[in-house]
C-alpha cells in the first residue's frame, strides 16, 4: 500500500495524533534558549567556586558573611543551526485536504527538533565531567 493510500485511510487517526504534544520535555527549563542575531558570541564561563553553597546564618551583632568575588572567563564560541524538513508532494497535498498534511508536517518537524535538543541536554546533564 502506497503513501497516498495511507493518507486516505488514516484521516481520523491523523486528526487525533495531530493534537499530541510531548509534555515531558524539560530542556527549556534546564537550559533556557537565548536568542542571538550573531553566530559568533562570547559566553561567560564560571568556575566551580561560583556555585559554592555558603554559610549564611549570622548571630545578632556578628560580622556579615562576606563572599569573595570569583573570576570568570569569557569564551568565544560559534553557534550552530539545526534544521529538519518534511517534504510533501503536491499529489499528497491534494489527497490529504481533510488531514491538513502541512500542519502535521510542521508538528513532526517541531517535535523532532525538540527531541534532538532534549537528547543533547540530557547528555550534558548526565555527564559527570560537567
Amino acid at each position: 500500500m502506497g503513501r497516498l493510500e495511507d493518507l486516505r485511510i488514516n484521516a481520523y487517526l491523523s486528526e487525533v495524533a495531530r493534537g499530541y504534544t510531548n509534555s515531558a520535555f524539560i530542556a527549556d527549563s534546564l537550559f533556557p534558549t537565548v536568542e542571538s542575531d550573531l553566530e559568533k558570541v562570547e559566553i561567560f564561563e564560571f568556575n566551580k567556586e561560583a556555585f559554592q553553597v555558603y554559610g549564611t546564618e549570622r548571630a545578632i551583632r556578628a560580622e556579615s558573611n562576606v563572599v569573595s568575588p570569583k573570576r570568570f572567563n569569557k569564551k568565544l564560541t560559534t553557534l550552530t543551526e539545526h534544521d529538519l524538513a518534511y517534504p510533501i508532494d503536491y499529489r499528497e497535498e491534494e489527497e490529504s485536504k481533510k488531514v491538513k498534511l502541512q500542519l502535521h508536517a510542521t508538528n513532526v518537524v517541531t517535535e523532532g527538533l525538540k527531541l534532538k535538543q532534549e537528547k543533547q541536554c540530557a547528555d550534558l546533564v548526565q555527564d559527570p565531567a560537567n
